[in-house]
């Protein structure tokens, strides 16, 4: 990651090199290249000292420990940011930082209601719906580290947490995720045992440096890569960069999403890109006699004759008495396919829309109310591809779209002749669920633009029989929240 921070700093920034002799008299807080003021150079010198760049004083270092935490990190460029602009004062109290707990916390119930109101956005009676919300998120959390104002205020309100909290959040999420074909668990008598699949998440930058447009700000570009290990590419927005982009995320889906765009805008100033690819197989896959025929019954009354999954699952969900669900896990454990039928009279759209994220982590939570779940489940696959534009404003999210409220001037050097603005929020998401496991993946690109239970003495059961519409998910077992989430309405 230093390489690549390097080289992006020297290929598409234009940072302050001049650095004045050391003030006889210690140094100010954040004054961490010694000339006497501090501003943006110094949040840059400290993005340096991150990334290993470079070699400085003692004096220097204790100035860029800004906020006095005993270390040097992240938080101290975006303290400095925060003096310069005289946003705070250096002998304001700060508040105590948050714990890995309560940043998981924090994190957790912020992807869970992002997901129920992303999927309130998108149901639509009779249609499909398919999304990764931690996708989006990621995409969109990378793009907020450029934002200030109002504009950062309704992102924060839209994804559900601030801007700090996030990134720490999906830098965690990312370090700890266990990779494709990564995962191992203690197999039969206690030997290592590879798990075919598993989870990949991958994030990219491509910037558009055909010399027209605004330069990057380093302190934007170091904090996607220190907190979303993106990679950058800076190149003029042709066909060539087009291809390169589709081939990109090709690779990181692994052919699941062949490509993201027939064409690449050469106005667009940037595209966050954030790719996840899933494949699972079931922790006990379905025998050839647990497949048979059924038919699935949309709620207009059209049926569908569908191949029909029959097992026994120990795990059921519930959420109160709007809808009854089952957990059925993919091997290792680590993830596992979630469904949520409505009650009999409730229509799906009325349900999705009732739902919120603080229904939806209790309901992921097993409820004792039965031993076991007799669960009939369809085969299917799909593919949804959707601009999320209308989505996000109807979650508050506006004056991102808007050329001239839009404020990402942190996503740009000082003196751009203009904020960009978010002209696009690309989402593609595919799906295939047989006897054997799943694979999904997802591509979010957010394109940038410039204006100018207690137990039971005896087992009870319960058999839910999704041949009708209900709600499903591919759950993270381990934070208890959604990697992705889904409506089947209708196999036509």
């Amino acid at each position: 990651m230093k390489k690549i921070l390097a080289a992006v700093l020297a290929a598409i920034l234009t940072v302050s090199s001049a650095a004045a002799a050391a003030a006889a008299e210690a140094p100010k807080r954040g004054d961490v290249n010694l000339d006497g003021k501090v501003d943006v150079t110094d949040a840059t010198t400290v993005q340096k000292i991150c990334a290993g760049l470079g070699v400085y004083s003692d004096e220097q270092l204790g100035a860029a420990d800004a906020n006095r935490s005993g270390s040097v990190d992240i938080v101290d460029a975006t303290y400095i940011q925060r003096l310069a602009a005289g946003i705070i004062q250096p002998d304001d109290p700060q508040p105590e930082p948050l714990t890995p707990e309560e940043i998981k916390a924090q994190g957790n119930a912020a992807v869970c209601n992002f997901s129920a109101e992303l999927l309130k956005t998108g149901v639509k009676s009779g249609s499909n719906t398919f999304v990764s919300p931690l996708s989006v998120m990621m995409a969109l959390s990378m793009t907020a580290n450029g934002a200030n104002g109002t504009t950062l205020s309704e992102m924060e309100a839209a994804l559900g947490a601030k801007r700090d909290v996030l990134n720490a959040y999906f830098k965690n999420y990312i370090e700890n995720s266990e990779g494709f074909g990564k995962t191992i668990r203690g197999g039969y008598m206690g030997e290592e045992e590879l798990i075919c699949g598993g989870m990949e998440i991958a994030d990219s930058i491509w910037y558009n440096n055909d010399g027209s447009h605004s330069k990057l700000n380093p302190t934007f570009v170091s904090d996607t890569l220190n907190y979303y290990y993106s990679d950058v590419f800076a190149a003029p927005f042709n066909q060539e960069t087009c291809d390169a982009m589709n081939a990109w995320v090709k690779e990181k889906t692994h052919g699941m999403i062949p490509k993201l765009t027939d064409k690449i805008s050469p106005q667009a100033l940037l595209y966050l890109v954030n790719t996840i690819a899933f494949e699972g197989n079931w922790d006990e896959p379905y025998d050839k006699y647990q497949v048979f025929s059924g038919t699935f019954t949309a709620e207009d009354g059209e049926t569908f004759p569908v191949e029909m999954m029959n097992s026994t699952e120990d795990i059921y969900l519930r959420d109160g008495d709007a809808a009854d669900g089952f957990l059925k896990y993919y091997e290792g454990s680590r993830y596992a396919f979630a469904a949520f039928l409505p009650k009999e009279g409730t229509t799906l759209e009325g349900y999705v829309k009732s739902l919120t994220g603080e229904r939806l982590a209790k309901a992921l939570k097993r409820d004792n109310s039965y031993d076991f779940v007799r669960a009939y489940l369809p085969k299917f696959d799909l593919e949804y591809n959707d601009s999320l534009v209308d989505n996000l404003q109807a979650m508050g999210m506006t004056s991102a779209f808007d050329p001239e409220e839009a404020n990402f001037l942190r996503m740009v050097e000082a003196g751009a002749p203009s904020s960009p603005f978010i002209s696009d929020v690309l989402h593609k998401t595919v799906i295939q669920l047989d006897e054997n496991g799943t694979k999904a993946a997802a591509v979010t690109a957010v394109i940038m633009a410039e204006s100018a239970v207690p137990g039971h003495d005896e087992p009870r059961g319960i058999t839910i029989c999704l041949d009708r519409p209900f709600v499903y998910m591919i759950v993270d077992t381990v934070t208890n929240t959604p990697v992705f989430i889904g409506t089947m309405e209708s196999f036509s």
